[in-house]
């Protein structure tokens, strides 16, 4: 909280104009708001009766590995800034 919007967006790489309208959003409608829309749910979407491949069903496990390891990346980042971020301070 409190960086401004050009600073938060050279960092995430997305538009200062979607920042501001994910933030329009949120404060209107709260998180909700800022879930996945209908149609980009859809795309992909098996249909009924549709079995998935040994093939899909192995790319999308090897999807769910690399997600997960981001995600422990991502954390790990996140304590270490907060560690560094701690120490700033105590000095």
């Amino acid at each position: 909280m409190g960086e401004d919007v050009q600073s938060v967006s050279n960092e995430v790489g997305y538009s200062t104009a979607s920042i501001y309208a994910w933030r329009r959003k949120y404060i209107q409608k709260g998180a909700a708001a800022l879930t996945t829309s209908s149609n980009e749910r859809s795309r992909g979407k098996l249909t009924a009766g549709e079995p998935a491949s040994s093939k899909e069903l192995d790319e999308l496990k090897a999807k769910v590995q690399d997600m997960q390891l981001e995600i422990d990346i991502l954390k790990q980042t996140i304590d270490i800034l907060k560690k560094t971020q701690a120490s700033t301070r105590l000095r």
